[in-house]
């Protein structure tokens, strides 16, 4: 056997130590959701005002232009620390203006998203239950 017969049947180490998942992909496996619908859902349930929040929505999807960018830069994140260090990012350079973003907040709550977040990756580092019984 050649070393490169040998090299190429050992499996690559990237399996052994696989990375971390990211929030998106902890979300949409623990709500069973579509990944389509991954900013969507975020943006309602981490909303100031869920009601009002979805009501905008069917008026104008592109009010929330910013807010889905914040969602899809967390989602791509592994550590709840990268989420932190986007958020606080992202308030520094959007404030809330407008009647309808700083009275109303009709926007989405840095501080439910990383609630959530900080839940997700929390869940994905204890052992499942059913594997403990």
């Amino acid at each position: 056997m050649t070393g490169t017969a040998l090299q190429n049947s050992t499996p690559p180490l990237k399996r052994e130590t696989s990375e971390p998942q990211t929030l998106r992909e902890l979300f949409t496996a623990q709500h069973h959701g579509n990944a389509q619908e991954y900013e969507r859902e975020v943006l309602f349930q981490c909303a100031y005002s869920p009601v009002l929040v979805r009501l905008a929505w069917r008026l104008d999807p592109d009010f929330f232009l910013s807010d889905l960018q914040l969602i899809r830069a967390v989602g791509c994140c592994r550590t709840f620390g990268d989420c932190r260090h986007e958020v606080e990012a992202f308030r520094r350079a959007n404030p809330p203006r407008g009647f309808f973003r700083k009275t109303l907040r009709v926007r989405l709550s840095g501080q439910k998203l990383l609630k959530m977040a900080s839940r997700l990756f929390l869940s994905q580092s204890l052992p499942s239950r059913t594997a403990a019984r």
